[in-house]
């Protein structure tokens, strides 16, 4: 039978940062540059019991973590595929990593309840 494959993709809206993961693929982390990192792992067994979590740090909301096939804590991989599994974060409200479109976005809303009163 042919192997599969899983790549994890991390995206963050508003900065970059260094994420920690679990898995029992060999990931444990992926750093984004211009918002976004991914890294595929191959040859996996298909329908072996594969699973990915992402630690949230402080500063950051996840607002997204789906797969293509399965789930993040059941991910399905099949002969000659590859399961993608993405992970989506964006600061938590005050917190500034850097993103310049974020904060951009920020004000608006800010100026916007303002004006509402």
């Amino acid at each position: 039978m042919q192997p599969g494959s899983i790549t994890v993709v991390k995206n963050t809206v508003g900065g970059n940062g260094a994420f920690t993961f679990a898995s029992n693929f060999g990931l444990t982390g992926l750093t984004t540059v211009g918002n976004t990192a991914s890294q595929t792992f191959a040859g996996l067994t298909p329908g072996g019991a594969y699973s990915v979590s992402e630690t949230v740090p402080s500063g950051w909301v996840q607002t997204s973590a789906a797969c293509t096939s399965g789930t993040p804590a059941a991910i399905t991989v099949a002969a000659g595929a590859t399961t993608t599994c993405t992970f989506t974060k964006h600061p938590a409200a005050g917190v500034d990593h850097g993103g310049e479109e974020y904060r951009g976005r920020q004000r608006r809303v800010h100026l916007y309840q303002q004006l509402r009163g």
